[in-house]
């Protein structure tokens, strides 16, 4: 978990996949949601993996809460 912590999401975004989750964050801070959504991450080991989010904004805390299934 403290190695998860230690970087920033974004880096472990597949780099094809960045300029759209970027779209979808943009979303989330206009308080939009986002249902299922699909984006490769990629694993310390190098290995791609799928992941399906979906997440709900929480515009006036500055935060949203998103939940992440490997699929």
């Amino acid at each position: 978990e403290d190695e998860l912590f230690a970087r920033p999401f974004a880096e472990l975004i597949h780099p094809d996949d960045r300029a759209a989750t970027e779209r979808e964050v943009e979303k989330l801070h206009g308080g939009g949601i986002v249902r299922s959504f699909e984006i490769r991450l990629v694993a310390k080991d190098g290995r791609v993996r799928w992941f399906v989010w979906s997440a709900t904004p929480y515009v006036s805390d500055g935060l949203f809460y998103a939940v992440g299934k490997d699929i």
